[in-house]
């Protein structure tokens, strides 16, 4: 597989930057955002853009169950689906 990076707080500003700057350094990318849907979806178009996979899924970091649920997602999208690219889980 290759490497994957979870970046929350991704549909704007620092968030965003870090999620590219790792998809342009080699790493699919998981986009967590809490209400910014768009935002994130612009953020998934800038990683692919970079070559690499996105999946863009709702979280609140404050909430753990939200984060688990996120965390086990991306595992189970990874595990499942290796060679194509992430499904765009929005909440």
């Amino acid at each position: 597989l290759m490497a994957a990076a979870l970046v929350t707080g991704a549909s704007r500003g620092i968030g965003a930057a870090c999620a590219v700057a790792l998809a342009q350094a080699g790493y699919d990318v998981a986009i967590g955002y809490v209400r910014d849907v768009d935002g994130a979806g612009r953020t998934a178009t800038a990683v692919e853009a970079a070559g690499r996979r996105s999946l863009v899924h709702q979280v609140d970091v404050a909430d753990e169950a939200s984060t688990k649920a996120m965390a086990v997602l991306c595992c189970a999208s990874r595990a499942q689906k290796p060679a194509t690219s992430w499904p765009k889980a929005r909440q």
